[in-house]
């Protein structure tokens, strides 16, 4: 059985094994990712629980002071709600098989992905 590591801090490492084509091992597979997941702070992406921060608009001409700093405190939060979301799904596709990867190819989010796995 293949598997694939991430680190999970400095000094430790975490394996998550690659499910099975068949499925045989996936109480160990799920598990292993749910912890994996939960260890990040990240497991908030798989259930909903934290609505997805709306997409800022672009400024336009001449934005106030307060207007800049709205607009990057909005990008900000954007840009690491996606990146943790981005993080989550490469966590679990790049432990599936290449068959159920091409299900979820057109998931958008963590949560839709973990709910068609």
């Amino acid at each position: 059985m293949s598997s694939t590591s991430y680190p999970a801090t400095s000094q430790t490492t975490t394996t998550i094994p690659k499910l099975a084509v068949n499925g045989s091992n996936w109480i160990v597979w799920k598990n292993r990712t749910l912890i994996l997941i939960h260890a990040k702070k990240l497991s908030h992406l798989l259930d909903d629980s934290v609505a997805r921060p709306v997409k800022p608009e672009p400024l336009g001409d001449n934005p106030t002071t307060e207007e800049t700093d709205t607009f990057a405190t909005a990008s900000e939060k954007y840009q690491e709600f996606d990146q943790s979301d981005a993080e989550v799904k490469h966590f679990i596709t790049s432990t599936i098989p290449d068959s159920l990867f091409i299900k979820t190819i057109n998931c958008t989010t963590a949560s839709s992905l973990w709910k068609v796995i």
